[in-house]
């Protein structure tokens, strides 16, 4: 998205100054649309260093957003193609993508490996299976 607004420099002090005309009703309006349009993203409680860290780190690939939290579930496929709910404990990030750790009810602990296909619902997890039946 293109910015409506560009920094200048004057006597060491950083300045604001918008690239619209604040003087033409439509430059004004784009940007209050704008800052309105943020403001509904953030809400009225924030923190823009907090929003600049987030910022950097996506820009530089550190930040990650997760596909669960821990105490929600994964389903897995068994050998015997069986859906298996999993209650994620943990959540790692390894050098071939993420791996979860948690508990199979029945079977105790269990953390994901690098050739698993992982499910983030009991749907998702069945057109996978409907699918696989499809080919065989």
């Amino acid at each position: 998205m293109k910015c409506l607004t560009d920094i200048e420099v004057i006597g060491g002090q950083v300045h604001p100054v918008p690239k619209l005309s604040l003087q033409n009703p439509l430059g004004f309006e784009k940007i209050v649309e704008r800052l309105q349009d943020i403001e509904n993203i953030l809400g009225d409680d924030y923190d823009l260093d907090r929003l600049r860290e987030l910022v950097e780190a996506d820009k530089s690939g550190k930040a990650m957003i997760l596909p669960v939290k821990p105490g929600e579930y994964i389903y897995l496929i068994s050998l015997d193609s069986e859906i298996v709910p999993c209650r994620v404990g943990n959540i790692a990030a390894e050098e071939w993508g993420m791996s979860f750790e948690g508990a199979v009810e029945g079977f105790g602990p269990y953390r994901t490996g690098p050739n698993e296909k992982v499910f983030f619902s009991r749907e998702a997890a069945e057109a996978a299976l409907a699918k696989e039946a499809d080919h065989e």
